[in-house]
């Protein structure tokens, strides 16, 4: 079976690309921003940033799949790794939409220094979180979550977030 419904992949889509977003454009300007040079005209498509967001969306999907596949092979229902690869990649989206706020490493710039980033992560998850345990989940086709599955997804996605961090602390953009 797929790990995805066609109103998953809505519902995922509606999660991370609306107050995530939002609040990515709320951001504080970086300090060395002008001191940049723009990006060469003949640069390779699969270079510097574009190669991260390719990196980025292949394994996102590969940790899904991944997770979607051992989940089954251990026995869970479908129903439920369905409602586990969902939830893995809202969360996955969110760890790097805050990721994404800068060239340079979180630490540098300070997690707290965008309350919007921070206010739409509370405000999808705990959107996320009256769909999986009201009777809304049975629409979107989720079921409640167990608290172990929690702790598996948000270690699945903070492994990916701080590899991006880990990337970007060692290939900071050039002045």
């Amino acid at each position: 079976p797929l790990p995805y419904h066609p109103v998953h992949l809505l519902w995922i889509n509606l999660m991370t690309d609306s107050l995530p977003a939002l609040a990515l454009g709320m951001e504080p300007e970086e300090a060395d921003i002008m001191k940049r040079p723009p990006r060469p005209a003949a640069e390779h498509p699969l270079s510097g940033e574009w190669l991260r967001l390719a990196v980025a969306t292949i394994l996102s999907f590969l940790i899904a799949f991944l997770y979607y596949l051992w989940l089954l092979g251990i026995g869970d229902p479908v129903e439920e790794a369905r409602s586990d690869v969902v939830m893995l990649a809202i969360v996955f989206e969110l760890f790097m939409a805050l990721g994404s706020r800068s060239h340079h490493p979180i630490w540098s710039i300070g997690f707290f220094s965008n309350r919007w980033m921070l206010g739409a992560i509370t405000l999808t998850t705990a959107l996320q979180i009256i769909v999986l345990y009201t009777p809304l989940g049975s629409f979107l086709h989720l079921v409640p979550l167990t608290l172990t599955e929690w702790g598996e997804i948000l270690l699945l996605s903070a492994t990916g977030f701080a590899l991006f961090e880990f990337w970007k602390f060692f290939s900071p953009p050039s002045p």
